[in-house]
């Protein structure tokens, strides 16, 4: 057997990663298409606005000498017919492939930041410019994070897709009071003073192996697998297709982490998870969440679902986090406006949420029990106790309304 991974990024390594210390026999072949291998792309905004040193996370000697992977440039390798692969002069027939693809525009005066060397242009560009313009909406809070606080002025190209409009208007405040203007549309060149980058926004690129094939985002299920193909993909070029049929848009790192971890499972034929949506942004030591399902996608779903909103107190007092269940009183999805020293809860919240887990025990698992307090709620418990009351008091009104 051999495994082709056409990337460079953390994602695309962490795939080989995984599947070498899982699987240790074939052949395994990383293709790359950068000077440098294993960065982190949400570090590239920070690294092109002087914040950060290194983007590199995970090191090119790990993948070679400990994981026995072949690391190849673009220019080694070649496809014929879509269906072999040619490397160093080996052929590879009809390979397993995943392809670690981000989304970019096309078109003069845009830096599509995807690479360290993109992240080395826009930094020489920085100083000349009065105006940053970033594209791709929540999916680019890195670039608007890293750009706002050097001093920049930063324009945002909205996009909201991922939350609801009740805690969108809650973000789109917290943006403008910060300073980042927000934008319907990318306006009009600027006579050369406004800079655009575009940071998770575009289509996907033309792919040698699906000749032909221009969309804005490839549909793939839980184990990156392309529908109704033999490639498998990842990145934020992609949309993950979830078990009930609906599909979201991968539009943060983390998730393209998730991604290829359950890709190396499902290749080494191990069991892996169901992807549900994971995005988290960071702006200014607040993180933006949306983990599921939002209250109009559950709707839309069929699911008649229940909502509350919770707003912190005490030391939490700027949170606000908005859950969404089943009348059964099942988690389908949570948002969340909340400090950065409290997302170690998003994690094992996400690890949950997969599962569609019962509210009333996610919320004794989220309150901490103490001999001092016994049952403490914390706003994700309390959201979660409050959302499971109005959940079953909801199914009892309509039971109560189909018996009259």
């Amino acid at each position: 057997m051999a495994l082709l991974v056409f990337g460079d990024d953390a994602a695309a390594c962490a795939a080989v990663h995984t599947f070498r210390k899982l699987v240790r026999r074939g052949d395994v072949v990383l293709v790359r298409c950068s000077g440098r291998l294993g960065y982190a792309r949400h570090l590239l905004p920070y690294y092109a606005a002087g914040l950060v040193d290194e983007v590199v996370t995970v090191p090119e000697g790990l993948l070679e000498v400990v994981d026995m992977v072949d690391v190849v440039s673009c220019e080694e390798v070649s496809i014929r017919g879509g269906e072999v692969v040619e490397v160093r002069g080996r052929e590879y027939e009809r390979p397993s492939v995943l392809l670690s693809i981000w989304p970019r525009v096309e078109g003069a005066g845009v830096i599509n930041l995807l690479t360290p060397e993109d992240a080395e242009r826009l930094r020489e560009a920085l100083a000349r410019a009065e105006e940053v313009v970033v594209l791709g909406g929540l999916a680019a809070m890195p670039a608007v994070d890293a750009l706002a606080a050097v001093g920049l002025r930063v324009s945002l190209v909205w996009e909201e897709a991922c939350f609801d409009e009740d805690v969108s208007s809650v973000i789109r405040a917290e943006l403008q009071k910060a300073g980042v203007r927000l934008l319907a549309e990318p306006p009009g060149r600027d006579g050369g003073r406004q800079l655009v980058v575009n940071y998770g926004g575009g289509e996907a690129p033309e792919i040698p192996l699906l000749p032909g094939v221009r969309v804005r985002r490839l549909r793939v299920d839980s184990g990156c697998r392309l529908e109704g193909g033999r490639l498998a993909a990842l990145g934020a070029a992609t949309e993950v297709v979830e078990p009930e049929g609906s599909a979201h848009a991968v539009l943060c790192e983390e998730e393209a982490i998730a991604q290829a971890l359950n890709f190396a499972l499902r290749e080494a034929g191990l069991e892996h998870a169901v992807l549900r949506r994971y995005f988290v942004a960071r702006f200014r030591g607040r993180l933006y969440a949306s983990l599921g399902l939002t209250a109009r996608e559950a709707a839309a779903l069929g699911y008649d679902p229940a909502s509350t909103r919770i707003r912190g107190w005490g030391r939490r007092e700027g949170a606000l986090i908005k859950a969404v269940a089943s009348r059964e009183g099942r988690l389908l999805g949570v948002q969340a406006v909340i400090d950065a020293d409290a997302g170690e809860a998003l994690g094992a919240l996400y690890a949950a949420l997969l599962s569609r887990p019962r509210l009333l025990e996610l919320s004794l698992a989220l309150g901490p029990m103490t001999v001092e307090e016994p049952y403490a709620q914390t706003v994700f418990s309390k959201a979660f106790f409050a959302l499971l009351r109005k959940a079953v008091l909801g199914r009892a009104v309509k039971s109560l309304q189909r018996l009259s």
